[in-house]
């Protein structure tokens, strides 16, 4: 069977079902370009066979994805690979960095990737199926369960239609928002987001964040359209893009430059000096040619808009280049001949460029396009004689020596005629070259020089120079006297006697000294000798001084030996004296030997010094090999230095080795700048993008070893104390504190009233987007103080004047000292069914409701009994004391007041029944006393008569009692989580609110205009009292509920075990602080002063401190 054909017009999905479904085995190649993949189908599945898949390490790249390995690991295996041939997979499991399992589950992952991968990204690829045939690899392969693979790809294409819409190219470069929003934990985990997220930095595109992440383009893709989705990441702006590609090019980060400018340029409307700056950040990598066709692209939008000039000045860099860029220069040739007067201003530029034009021609053989632009350069600058001997030799090597002849002596004859002859001779010597037989060039050339002859220097200058210098040379004691026919004033016989003996004494003078530099030399290069032995790092600059001491020591010992020696060598030269030969002969002996002793000395240093250069070299190799970078820097620099041998230096490439570790730490310094830059701006954000990217960077070198992480500790409430393993940091929250990337630090955090807060932070650097770094304390307040009374409570405290008190169920009650928790008594009522209310006191008495109708009334201060009321039923809700009366409303809705200060009444002010189930304490307003029964019927009373004058229903059930709006509104809260805003004159239901899932127990506080709920832990909702309007919400994880009371300036919401404080800030409420009790809150919170009471399901008592 035979298949074969194009991929744009077949559908792959069918190709495989097809295969599948015939039982058909042997091979489908796919031919994409160069790329040749083999996918293999037999009984036991399908599986993807081509050698090129073990020689992208994507084996490993999947398993630092899985975290089986990290990426140092997998760099020592590729390390470990490259002497060899085997496969990776294997290498990882011999170093013992995985396990078997790991590599083959990796390898399953590559093989689904690969494929899924032929099905997403469609191209016009060929493929054909040879039935039979498979090819042989040594690469291992799994086999795949084709039908589960096509409906994984299935799902996939149908997921890549949409995310191709939202992620449009490889280029896009993406950033985080900042802005909060949710992405399903199933992508997250899914995509990878921990290796995604810090690579969505703003300066990453998406194909380098799939190459640096290593995850798959699909999953890659999918993370980013969902982040787009939830508003958390957006498409990087075009100027902030151009920003960081400047900033990466000021920083020597070239590549980020370049990948910076070559998105702007694909989003369509950029400005045209893009392209400038785009070609700079190419000049600076050396690439050349992509520098050069930018330009070009410029030049061609310059010259639309009809700016030549602007053209020419852009595309003259292109002739400095080292280089020939011949399109570039083509066209800047065509526009120069194009506007003459426009080229003008450049014309250096331009015959630079001409010249390298034509030399370009000139090599790839291209004679008639040489020729060509030769001629139009030689009449656009025609004093260039470079052009006019380039013309003749393109002629000269086609072996037309007649037309080269022509051309050279044309082109002589018009620099003479142009007053350039030394031009012209050189044009004239060439044609000479060309045809030997012309006479007459040789007469002009002649001609030429004499005339240029007459202005030369006499011919006996050179003799008298030559004197001089010996005279100068010999410290002007010499008398040179020059043998020569016809001489006047002079010896025949050679050096005078006089003369002798004066240069005996330099010759002499000039050794006294060379021997003592040579001393000198010698014994700084002992001592250099000696130091070789001890610590070089540590003292290598005194090492580096001794050394060029010694040096110029030898330099001049070296300058006053040949001194010495060329004054012997005269003597012995220029004197027949036997005497005085000899005497000089032994002067050079001496002077050599001399010369030998202190050679001898400097060969052995430098023979030691070579050595030791080598040494370091291993040295530097290790330290660089450990991440060492600025210990082998140093390595290698004193190597340098101490070499002896340029050779080895090359052989050995030291100085590549150090500018790659020196660009490193450039580089590294560079970011550094960065950061203080954020920081001093106080965009923590960016800040810590760059740190983090320095550490992924430079991770396994000591470069980052001091790096610090600005990390924001706020706390509820701020300012408390920030200590980092122990030690005091000196700032209150909110702070930003430094911490090393690579280790924990322990964060504590002491605040008076407050328990101290500690937890562990770091080592960080993977997985967490920059803007994530702040660390939020909600601090747990600590109770001023707790008393266990061991009743169960769960009826309010209440406190006056230096006390609280509360009651147990078993009637028994409490007083406390308010300041320091002191019990000052206990009292038990006389009742056998127990106390449900809450106490009140009017300052002067204490009221005590009980189940079995009676109400005590104790002195507040001795607490005494002076009597007790009794109701027809159980007494559910506290009673009411206002302006010297006390209400009182039991169970079964039956009303009284009495006025507490004669004693026992003998009869009550009035009665009036109200319908039954009141739990809910009576409420004054104005002149009335409204009553709230617990199925929602609502009675309005003459506080002074008794007098119903109102009744109305609301729907629900009720056990809080309303709240007061100012003197005509009531704000009814029900445990079914309704709200209602009622008139108190009419009874009319002005507003509702529905807040489903909300049980509400306590009447709602009411601050102003704002009647306040919590309808749900985390959420604090505010109304309008007066329209229902939700006037703001405070969203929070800690926890709030439906129990509030209002303080001074606090809200508090008991939840559970919590109490909540919310304070007033910005536009609403915010979170003040938490406290956790023992049990369950049953009773308070209750406000007195600055402190806040409360008790618990396991009979404690607490004081807190209202205030932060």
């Amino acid at each position: 069977m035979s298949l074969k054909g194009n991929l744009a017009s077949v559908n792959l999905t069918e190709i495989f079902q097809m295969l599948s479904l015939s039982g058909r085995e042997g091979t489908l190649f796919i031919y994409e370009g160069a790329r040749k993949r083999a996918i293999c189908f037999t009984k036991e599945g399908v599986s993807i066979r081509s050698r090129e898949r073990n020689e992208s390490n994507l084996i490993g790249k999947i398993l630092v994805r899985l975290g089986r390995i990290d990426e140092r690991a997998l760099q020592q295996a590729v390390e470990a690979r490259r002497s060899g041939e085997r496969l990776l997979g294997d290498v990882l499991v011999e170093m013992g960095i995985c396990e078997s399992a790991d590599v083959d589950l990796a390898l399953r992952i590559q093989s689904e990737e690969e494929i899924q991968d032929l099905f997403l990204n469609r191209s016009d690829a060929q493929f054909e199926y040879v039935d039979g045939y498979f090819p042989e690899t040594e690469i291992p392969y799994v086999n795949l369960n084709v039908n589960s693979l096509l409906i994984e790809i299935a799902r996939r294409t149908d997921e890549w239609e949409y995310i191709r819409r939202r992620i449009r190219g490889p280029r896009e470069i993406y950033r985080f928002t900042g802005e909060e929003g949710t992405v399903e934990a199933d992508i997250l985990a899914e995509c990878s987001a921990q290796r995604v997220d810090p690579l969505i930095d703003g300066s990453h595109s998406v194909g380098e964040i799939i190459e640096f992440s290593y995850v798959n383009k699909f999953e890659v893709c999918k993370l980013l359209a969902a982040y787009l989705d939830a508003g958390v990441v957006e498409l990087v702006p075009p100027d902030a893009i151009r920003q960081n590609a400047r900033l990466a090019l000021r920083m020597g980060d070239t590549e980020s430059a370049i990948r910076h400018y070559e998105y702007l340029m694909t989003t369509g409307d950029f400005p045209l000096d893009v392209m400038s700056e785009a070609a700079e950040a190419h000049e600076a990598n050396r690439d050349f040619p992509e520098a050069a066709a930018l330009l070009r692209r410029l030049a061609e939008e310059m010259v639309r808009a009809g700016d030549y000039r602007a053209a020419l000045d852009s595309l003259r860099r292109v002739a400095n280049y080292p280089r020939p860029e011949p399109d570039a220069l083509r066209y800047l040739m065509d526009l120069v001949f194009e506007n003459p007067r426009a080229a003008a201003e450049f014309s250096a530029n331009v015959v630079e460029a001409g010249k390298t034009l034509v030399s370009h021609y000139i090599q790839q053989d291209e004679r008639a396009e040489a020729l060509s632009l030769l001629e139009r350069l030689i009449k656009a600058f025609p004093d260039e004689v470079a052009f006019a001997i380039s013309l003749v030799n393109v002629y000269y090597e086609e072996n037309n020596l007649e037309q080269a002849a022509q051309e050279c002596e044309r082109l002589a004859n018009s620099f003479l005629k142009r007053k350039r002859p030394g031009h012209a001779v050189s044009l004239y010597k060439k044609l000479l070259v060309i045809d030997p037989e012309r006479s007459d060039i040789r007469e002009r050339i002649r001609k030429i020089a004499s005339g240029r002859s007459r202005r030369s220097v006499p011919a006996s200058l050179p003799r008298i120079a030559i004197a001089l210098a010996v005279t100068l040379l010999l410290g002007g004691v010499a008398v040179v006297m020059l043998k020569e026919k016809g001489g006047a004033g002079g010896s025949s016989g050679g050096l005078q006697d006089g003369v002798l003996g004066s240069l005996f004494a330099r010759a002499a003078e000039e050794k006294g000294m060379a021997a003592e530099h040579g001393r000198r030399a010698q014994d700084e290069y002992a001592r250099l000798l000696d130091e070789l032995r001890g610590d070089l790092l540590t003292n290598s600059e005194a090492l580096l001084t001794r050394m060029r001491v010694a040096d110029q020591r030898y330099g001049m010992f070296e300058e006053r030996s040949e001194s010495a020696l060329s004054i012997a060598e005269t003597i012995r030269s220029q004197t027949p004296d036997t005497a005085a030969t000899s005497r000089a002969r032994a002067l050079l002996d001496s002077l050599k030997e001399l010369q030998e002793q202190v050679d001898g000395t400097r060969r052995s240093w430098r023979g030691e010094a070579q050595k030791t250069a080598e040494r370091l070299r291993e040295d530097a190799l290790q330290s660089h090999r450990g991440g060492r970078i600025r210990d082998a820097i140093a390595r290698y620099e004193l190597a340098k230095h101490l070499s002896t041998r340029p050779e080895w230096r090359v052989e050995v490439q030291l100085e590549t080795s150090i500018s790659m570790l020196q660009r490193d730490v450039a580089t590294f310094e560079g970011k550094q700048r960065e950061i203080r830059r954020y920081e001093e701006l106080g965009n923590w954000t960016d800040a810590r993008r760059v740190i983090l990217e320095v550490h992924r960077e430079f991770r396994s070198t000591d470069l980052v070893a001091d790096l610090r992480l600005p990390v924001e500790i706020l706390t509820v409430p701020p300012g408390a104390s920030v200590l980092l393993d122990g030690v005091e940091f000196g700032q209150k929250t909110p702070a930003i504190v430094r911490l090393p990337l690579h280790k924990e630090t322990r964060v504590e955090l002491k605040k008076r009233s407050f328990k101290t807060e500690g937890r562990l932070l770091g080592p960080f650097g993977e997985g967490t987007n920059p803007a994530q770094y702040q660390y939020t304390w909600s601090l747990l307040k600590e109770a001023t103080w707790v008393r266990p009374i061991r009743e169960f409570i769960e009826a309010d405290p209440v406190a006056w004047r230096d006390r609280v008190a509360v009651s147990g169920r078993s009637g028994r009650w409490f007083v406390f000292h308010a300041a320091g928790g002191k019990q000052l008594g206990k009292v038990e009522a006389d009742t056998l069914d127990g106390v449900a209310g809450g106490l009140v006191t009017d300052g002067q008495r204490l009221y005590v409701p009980a189940l079995d109708g009676k109400l005590f009334v104790y002195n507040a201060t001795s607490m005494k009994l002076l009597y007790h009321v009794t109701a027809p039923a159980a007494i559910h809700a506290p009673p009411l004391v206002e302006d010297g009366l006390v209400y009182v409303v039991d169970f079964e809705g039956n009303v009284f007041a009495f006025d507490p200060r004669n004693g026992v009444p003998k009869e009550f002010l009035w009665t009036t029944m109200t319908p039954h189930g009141v739990r809910a304490a009576p409420v004054a307003q104005g002149e009335d006393l409204v009553i709230l029964s617990g199925s929602g019927e609502v009675t309005v009373i003459r506080r002074r008569t008794g007098d119903v004058v109102l009744s109305y229903t609301l729907k629900g059930r009720f056990s809080a009692a309303p709240a007061v709006v100012g003197s005509k509104d009531l704000v009814f809260a029900s445990e079914d989580g309704w709200l209602f805003g009622v008139g108190r004159l009419t009874g009319d239901v002005l507003w509702s609110k529905d807040l489903p899932g909300t049980r509400i127990t306590r009447t709602p506080p009411v601050k102003g205009r704002a009647v306040f709920v919590a309808p749900k832990p985390g959420e604090l909702l505010a109304f309008d009292t007066r329209t229902g309007d939700e006037i703001y919400r405070t969203d929070r994880t800690s926890p709030t509920t439906q129990v509030a009371v209002l303080g001074t300036n606090r809200i508090f919401f008991a939840n559970g075990q919590v109490l909540s404080a919310f304070a007033p800030g910005g536009d609403g409420y915010g979170l003040a602080w938490t406290f956790q009790a023992e049990g369950r809150i049953l009773a308070g919170p209750v406000v007195e002063g600055d402190a806040v009471y409360i008790a618990d399901e396991k009979g404690n008592l607490y004081r807190l401190e209202a205030n932060d």
